[in-house]
């Protein structure tokens, strides 16, 4: 059977006993015979709960135990579950029938089911699961107190994992566990909720500044580097917190709430965001362009438009840069800054940029044949586009589609987005200049690249961001950094175009310091493809009277 069988009589003594009960309480057959059932089952010295048992035993009715533990013959304890069923002969109960099971390890096993079901396998800390229990568990105890829920994020370490592997963001994660485990009260219920993202429950913690408190102790615990796989690695976090009862009832929406203040902390680049009201909303707003863009692609709702880049020595447009718009069939025109980033989060922009390649790539072909043979593309690359391995590959197979010559199309890239993850940033703009296409970086001045990573890539142009050149007429800073930034590129044999260029005041400035290469809607704002063709040689005479006549007399 598998488990231990006594049979006694209504005295509790011992009539019957299997060889599982004998190897489980070790005692033979012969010096069972006659004990009391009930030595086995409890000290000696626990004489009222023995005849407890012994009035139960008696019962006329069966009983069954989950968990008791009975006694060895030298005194050590096993845990076991018992069933007692009363024995009747010809009519009568003459004793008791007692099944049992040694369920140590059962126990043991059910324990460790219950541990790693409540807590994180790589921190050892609790988990989401066990971390809502508990956050629930104090709510109902205490339904009139305040308390915070405080999630801590890690800074960039999704692009921390993907340049140095996940085994070393893994240990990473272990690390910073430890040490916010170590800094921190230990009353305090600290869990692993997801990812990079710990959550903190601070009761009685529901002012902005005893919170903004916690927060700068984490702050400070960071400043010394954690050890990851022998290497100092320092690291940042953003905090995102929601208070019980304002901003939720319960532990699924004070999570949620905390979380969209997280996520707004990441994107506005802050460190501490308090959730407030309006922020479900925008979240809410944001899921649902999330969604309808996954079908403006195939709904035709995105097109490009073009503007020109102007050589002012030679009096043409020398390139077109192709910008993407979005035409929602309710909301209207959406302003690229709010759907790009969406895109870029929900990796929907490695199809989307795609298609803006192919589709531009198409649009330049069509130019060529219309007689603007020397004009080149110009596009902007996403950060998810360069992790990319086969973006080099993608870029060829488009322009063999359109029989067009690599040198015709310059892909734009900012400098925050190549330093995020330097070596692959590296790797793959390397393939594409042995491609030949040309690399610009663009919005220069506003990153923080070195001028030895700018030297070692070898770019083609730079492209002065347009906040220098919005105020460098009158101001003396932004015009010392652009004449910089034009005399460099010269010294360095690469092409520097100005963009955001919008009066006469501002042309004439930078072709004083030799920035030939111009951009902004002085000359034209965005266009269609089609308003480009039709309206090219009026245009064409603009751009001549603007460079001759209209600065001549500014």
């Amino acid at each position: 059977m598998g488990e231990g069988l006594v049979v006694c009589n209504h005295d509790g003594r011992v009539t019957f006993m299997n060889e599982e009960a004998e190897r489980m309480f070790w005692w033979t057959k012969e010096e069972d015979a006659r004990k009391n059932f009930f030595q086995y089952l409890y000290k000696p010295n626990e004489k009222t709960q023995c005849m407890q048992s012994e009035f139960m035993l008696k019962q006329a009715e069966k009983r069954k135990v989950d968990e008791a533990r009975f006694y060895r013959q030298d005194g050590t304890e096993v845990l076991v579950s018992y069933t007692v069923t009363p024995y009747v002969e010809d009519g009568e109960q003459t004793g008791s029938i007692i099944v049992f099971k040694d369920i140590t390890e059962q126990k043991k096993n059910k324990e460790l089911i219950r541990y790693l079901a409540y807590h994180d396998d790589l921190t050892g800390l609790p988990n989401r699961r066990k971390f809502n229990e508990q956050l629930d568990e104090w709510i109902a105890q205490q339904p009139s107190d305040s308390l915070a829920v405080l999630l801590v994020g890690i800074d960039r370490f999704k692009y921390i994992n993907d340049a140095l592997g996940h085994q070393f963001g893994d240990s990473l994660l272990v690390e910073f566990g430890k040490r916010l485990r170590e800094m921190l009260d230990d009353k305090l219920f600290i869990a692993r909720l997801r990812g990079d993202v710990f959550t903190i429950l601070l009761a009685s913690k529901e002012t902005e500044e005893a919170i903004r408190e916690i927060t700068q102790q984490i702050e400070s615990g960071f400043t010394t580097p954690l050890k990851v796989q022998d290497l100092l690695f320092t690291v940042s976090v953003n905090f995102g917190i929601a208070i019980y009862p304002q901003h939720g009832k319960d532990s699924e929406e004070l999570v949620k709430n905390a979380n969209i203040a997280l996520i707004q902390a990441h994107e506005q680049d802050e460190t501490f965001f308090m959730y407030h009201a309006s922020m479900a909303n925008e979240f809410r707003e944001r899921l649902e362009l999330e969604s309808d863009l996954h079908q403006a692609l195939a709904n035709d709702e995105l097109f490009l438009v073009y503007q020109p880049q102007i050589n002012s020595q030679t009096k043409k447009v020398m390139a077109m840069e192709a910008l993407l718009r979005w035409e929602h069939p309710v909301r209207g025109l959406i302003s690229p800054g709010v759907f790009i980033p969406i895109a870029e989060q929900s990796k929907l922009i490695l199809q989307i940029g795609e298609w803006v390649l192919r589709e531009a790539s198409q649009q330049l072909k069509r130019w060529h044949e219309e007689g603007h043979t020397d004009m080149r593309l110009s596009v902007t690359l996403s950060a998810r586009q360069l992790d990319q391995d086969d973006l080099s590959d993608i870029i060829l197979n488009i322009l063999q589609e359109n029989e067009l010559l690599p040198s015709f199309l310059q892909l734009e890239v900012t400098e925050s987005m190549t330093m995020i993850n330097i070596q692959q940033s590296v790797k793959i703009l390397k393939k594409l200049k042995e491609l030949g296409v040309r690399i610009s970086i663009d919005d220069f001045g506003t990153g923080y690249s070195s001028l030895s990573y700018l030297r070692h890539l070898s770019f083609d142009q730079l492209k002065i961001d347009k906040s220098f050149i919005r105020d460098f007429v009158e101001n003396e800073d932004s015009y010392a950094i652009v004449s910089m930034i034009v005399s460099m590129a010269h010294h360095l044999n690469m092409e520097v175009i100005a963009e955001g260029v919008e009066t006469l005041q501002q042309l004439e400035k930078l072709l004083e310091i030799n920035c030939t290469k111009i951009q902004g809607f002085l000359f034209q704002q965005p266009m269609t493809s089609e308003e480009f063709s039709i309206q090219y040689e009026e245009f064409e005479t603009k751009i001549k009277r603007i460079l001759t006549e209209d600065v001549q007399m500014a």
